[in-house]
Parts: structure tokens; sequence; C-alpha cells
């Protein structure tokens, strides 16, 4: 824990007071301001009756805004870059390096600035200042993280046991997981368990995915949100491509095809498929971004259900050279999904980079929490070849305050 007042955001770590006043800093101590995140209540009268209901509304937001100065403009250039960039998610420590909120948005603007008297050189000069309003998801403060930091060519299962040591009931914070390929085996239902300390009482599974690909992405936060994508710029082998992408039904580059960084080439009834699958629902149509240099006829961007690829013509988007985003119709909802790239007899094209993202969710309420002052692990586990490229995840202990 800080000794002194700490602010960070976005990764910049800020100094209350400013033990250089010439530089960035906080403008006075304590002068991160919060607001809102209070309980709304709606409150229901009855024609002659002598009572009321008042259910819960809510919380409202909750607010930070913090002013920060320098003599120096470029300081408060960086400033706004880091807020008004400041990915969901990422981290703003409002006081100290032991609790923070996490970033829901976040904006900075520069105000009038101040002439005044350098310390150093006693000549005028101005004072730029900022004004950051940062808002937070959630009511609540997070304790650091916890957990499996980020490893490569890992072997499941993996097993971190905690203590919540907070005040509310908590439970896995993050998840990151890359499938891999091993015993010519992809790994199959990725899957998150949570117990109580003895190791025999399970609280909580989660089935995240059937059937990884080789160094895709996988994504999930306290709040059910997940992101499941590949993208690549073509550094491997061609063998390396399919093994990626789950062998030739969904990699396969066609007559004349052929690969190299940064160029793809897709010859006569070539395809290169993303097979994303479920078993979560997917929240918004996913898409695929692809660069592409140089057409021939008519290639499209197929999208499909079924693991056969007998339903993929049912939807066509156009490429056109330069950058492509295009997103997939009609998927909300659905659990697989196979989209990609599709040449004819006569079409060719070639690409410099491809990415595809598809989002689902998981309830809320499957995330199981445990009560503060248990002791309980969070275990990840899967089938098939029992190998992940990349795995991390963390616990986070909840505070009000």
């Amino acid at each position: 824990m800080a000794t002194s007042p700490y602010v960070e955001i976005n990764g910049l770590v800020l100094v209350p007071g400013g033990s250089d006043p010439a530089r960035l800093h906080v403008t006075h101590s304590g002068c991160v301001t919060p607001s809102g995140g209070g309980l709304k209540i709606d409150e229901y009268n009855y024609p002659w009756r002598d009572y009321a209901t008042a259910l819960h509304g809510g919380r409202q937001l909750r607010k930070y805004k913090v002013e920060v100065a320098s003599l120096t403009r470029s300081d408060i250039d960086e400033f706004c870059d880091y807020v008004n960039n400041a990915p969901v998610d990422s981290e703003f420590y409002p006081e100290s390096d032991d609790r923070c909120g996490y970033i829901q948005a976040a904006h900075a603007e520069t105000i009038k600035p101040n002439w005044v008297v350098h310390p150093t050189t006693g000549l005028g000069c101005w004072r730029y200042i900022a004004i950051a309003e940062i808002i937070v998801r959630g009511s609540w403060m997070y304790a650091p993280d916890q957990g499996f930091p980020l490893a490569n060519d890992v072997s499941l299962w993996q097993t971190k046991s905690f203590t919540n040591n907070g005040v509310l009931p908590a439970g896995l914070d993050y998840l990151l997981a890359s499938g891999d390929y091993q015993s010519a085996q992809y790994l199959t239902n990725l899957a998150v368990n949570t117990y109580l300390s003895n190791y025999t009482e399970l609280q909580g599974y989660i089935l995240l995915c059937t059937k990884m690909m080789r160094n895709d992405r996988f994504e999930m936060n306290r709040w059910g949100e997940v992101s499941h994508q590949y993208s690549t710029i073509f550094p491997m082998t061609y063998s390396d491509l399919q093994i990626d992408f789950q062998g030739s039904t969904y990699c396969n580059y066609g007559s004349g095809g052929s690969i190299a960084l940064n160029a793809l080439h897709i010859g006569n009834n070539g395809k290169l498929i993303f097979p994303l699958l479920g078993p979560l629902p997917i929240t918004a149509n996913p898409y695929i971004e692809v660069r592409v240099t140089s057409i021939t006829g008519n290639p499209y961007i197929n999208c499909g259900f079924l693991a056969d690829l007998a339903d993929l013509p049912g939807w066509n988007g156009v490429l056109q050279l330069g950058y492509n985003k295009i997103y997939m119709p009609c998927a909300l909802g659905k659990t697989d999904i196979f989209f990609g790239i599709v040449c004819g007899a006569s079409d060719a094209i070639t690409i410099s980079s491809i990415k595809g993202v598809v989002q689902r969710y998981i309830a809320p309420s499957s995330i199981y929490l445990i009560d503060p002052g248990l002791s309980f692990s969070i275990t990840v586990e899967g089938g098939g070849g029992l190998a992940l490229k990349q795995l991390e995840f963390y616990y986070r202990d909840i505070f009000y305050y």
C-alpha cells in the first residue's frame, strides 16, 4: 500500500501535489473528486393506501474528476492521450495503489492556463491545466489481482487457491486462454471450476468452449463478457496455418495458393474459415477484419453455423482492395459459427492480415461468488490435447471503498 496519495489512470501514474511542480502533477493532494454510485430508489404510492413500496432501481454510475497541471505543454498532451484512449476495463486508482476501479469510459479536456512564475527560473510562464472525468464500472473498489500470471505453453489442469479477504462476495475476475495442438489433438471442453478449499465441493462449473483453435484468444471478465478471436499476419508455413484453423476443412488455399509473411494468396476454389465454437451464446454480430492487396473475380466472405459447412453459402459479404471490416448477420443467440473467405473456380485473393472476432455472454449468476472469509480454489481444465499456448486468470477481493 502506498504511504502517500497515489493516482493512476490507464497506467499513467500521477503525483498528487507534485514533487516537481514544473512537471505533470495532480493539482493538490486529495483533488480526486468522486460522485455518484448511490442507490436509485423507485417509490410507488397506491390510492387509498397508507403505505408505499420502494424498489431497488439500480446503482448510479460512479464518477471521478481529476485535475492536473504542468508547466510543460507536452505533459498535458500525454495526459489527455492516456485518458482519452483508456480502453474499457483498464484500471483507475483514485487514492492508493491497493484499491482500483475498472474504467467504463474516460475523457479529458484542457481548460484556460494560468500565467505564473516559474519556480526555478523566476520568469513568467504558462501553467497548463487539464481535467479528466473517469467513469467506472460498478460502485465498488477492487484489491490487486492474484492468481495465475500470464504463462506460455501451459499443461492443464491448473489450479490456484484463494481466500476472500474482502467485504463482498467475489469470484473469477479475468481469464485469458489461447488454444494449442498437442499429440495430434486440440484442446477441447475448456472450462472453469470453483471449489471450496477441500477440492471436493464443486461450487460452480462453466463450460467455455468445446474446441479451441490453435493460437486463438479467449477472454472473459467478471461481468460475463466474452471475446473469442484469432488474428494473423501469416508468419507461419502453410501446414501450420492449417493446424491453426483445425485442418483442411477450414483452410485450403486452393489452386495456385501460396503463403509468406503479410501475403496469403488464396487461389481458385480456396477458403479460409474461422471455426469459433460455443456453447456460449453470441451477443453481437461477429466480424472479420481483412486487408486485401489484390483481387481476381469475386471472392466473398461467407458465414454459416454447421461444422460441415453445408450452410456456408447462406450469406455473402463483398470484399474490396484495402481494409475491410464486415459483420456477419443473423448470428445473435447462435453458439458455433464458421465464417471467412471463400473463392470460386475463377476467383483469387491476396491478403496481408486477417482477424475474426466473436463476442459471447455468460450469465453473471453462472460466475460463482465466494462469501467473505471463505477459502476456495479456481481450476481451469479441459480435454483433448490438454495444452494451451497461453493461460492467465485472476481473482480480486472487493471492498466498498
